[in-house]
């Protein structure tokens, strides 16, 4: 490969994760909206994009919270609050193409999806996959753009 051949496939590479980097901005808006609406006690959810892991923690804790049980409540409070501000800030973080940022993501959306399927709510399972999918493409093509920036251009 030449070194125009080498620019051309850099330059496709850093489009593409730019453009499935549009996962990781979706899943920390939603996570961002559904953390408003739980924390403001807002009676309003989006039927199909809502993490389960977060209506259920938060349920969680309001229910310890209002049984007395202070010390749960807390436990399920700081939880609903490491993942929600996990997918906010891995969304201002991924920027500088750590794929960490995008693992971390593809963890939480996993197990969501798992009990997306476990609970039988099954276009919350596709939301869940299409994130999924967008992320790990991205993940490949950051890969991919860390082996050409390591190999000499006139290589072949």
């Amino acid at each position: 490969m030449n070194y125009q051949q080498y620019l051309e496939l850099k330059r496709r590479c850093e489009i593409k994760i730019k453009i499935f980097t549009f996962g990781m901005y979706i899943a920390s808006m939603l996570a961002f909206v559904q953390t408003a609406l739980l924390v403001l006690k807002v009676d309003f959810t989006w039927p199909y994009s809502n993490l389960i892991i977060l209506d259920q923690l938060y349920s969680l804790g309001y229910q310890r919270s209002a049984e007395g049980n202070v010390i749960f409540a807390l436990f399920f409070y700081g939880a609903f609050a490491l993942i929600a501000i996990a997918l906010i800030a891995s969304s201002f973080l991924c920027s500088n193409s750590k794929r960490s940022f995008y693992y971390l993501i593809i963890l939480i959306y996993s197990a969501d999806s798992v009990l997306c399927l476990a609970t039988a709510m099954y276009f919350n399972l596709i939301v869940h996959v299409v994130v999924i999918i967008l992320l790990a493409l991205a993940v490949r093509n950051i890969k991919t753009l860390s082996y050409l920036k390591n190999n000499l251009w006139g290589y072949e």
